[in-house]
Order: structure tokens, then sequence, then C-alpha cells
């Protein structure tokens, strides 16, 4: 992440932003009906990282599993996690690479549905490092971007595919 000038934000010490621009961002709210929220991710994923390499990453670190006195949404991201074969006490970011595509939409979609709170917020963070993606518990997709530049050329390709930005 050091190497793409991803660091903590400097106001918001939680969240992940790019060191020369923390405040070059742009959100959406998946529109449409559900069964739409596949494409939408895959659509913002592939904007972002055009072979699928990403790293995914939960805001704060920590490890990824929440334990049996969680609510219900917490039990069904910790059963997905162990489905992928996350150890227990791994606390880290987790490599997909294109051929893992599967398991990154599973993942990203069920913290995207199940979150409830800001330890379930998802950083889904591009190998390229062309910008920061993270599903919120607020139902919304962030992005955060290095320049305006790129920024700019984003929400040109996600608005043509027909989910404009907030």
């Amino acid at each position: 992440m050091a190497r793409a000038g991803i660091a903590t934000h400097p106001r918001f010490l939680l969240n992940l932003a790019f060191v020369q621009a923390p405040e070059c961002q742009a959100t959406w709210i998946p529109i449409g009906r559900i069964s739409d929220f596949a494409g939408f991710l895959q659509t913002a994923v592939a904007i972002a990282s055009s072979d699928g390499s990403v790293w995914a990453y939960r805001k704060g670190g920590g490890t990824w599993y929440e334990g049996s006195d969680s609510p219900i949404g917490n039990h069904i991201i910790d059963r997905v996690v162990a489905t992928l074969g996350v150890p227990l006490d791994f606390a880290g970011a987790l490599g997909f690479d294109g051929p893992e595509w599967r398991d990154l939409y599973l993942l990203i979609s069920t913290f995207f549905v199940w979150g409830w709170s800001v330890g379930e917020d998802l950083y889904i963070i591009p190998k390229n490092g062309s910008c920061l993606l993270m599903t919120s518990h607020h139902g919304e997709l962030r992005a955060n971007f290095p320049n305006e530049a790129t920024r700019s050329r984003f929400c040109d390709d996600m608005d043509q595919a027909g989910h404009p930005a907030k």
C-alpha cells in the first residue's frame, strides 16, 4: 500500500486514503433490482482492476472473525470467511487474483449486505493502486483516488455502465 501512496487518513484514523489526495473521493448507492447488485459490484471492481487482482482488508484491521456472541450478520460473515479458508487468528489483507473472482465477489457481497457497523466496512484495494473501494455499512460503495483525473475517469466509466455517483 505504501508504494501506491496509501496510508491512514489524516483525520479519520480507521480509514485508508491516498496521502497526496485524502479527500479525492466519490460514493455510489446501488440502484435498481436487487439482482442488479452483482453487476454493480463487478463493474466497480473491473473498472478499478482490469485483471481482478485486488486485496481485501477490513477497515481498521483486526482479525476476520467476530465470534459466537456477535449479531447474526457477523455469524454469516464468519461462515463465508471460514469457507474461504481464512485462519481464525489471521489479521491482515487477503489477496485475490483473476481466477479467484468467485471468492472475491462472495466476500465483497457478504460484507456489503450483512455489514452493520464500521467493523464490517471492507476495503477492496486493486493491486495496481488505481483507487481504494470500500463497502460501507451505510449501504454505499465509497472510493478514494490518487488524483482528480483518476476519479473523473472512474466516475465516467461507472456512469456509462448505468451507475451514477451519488
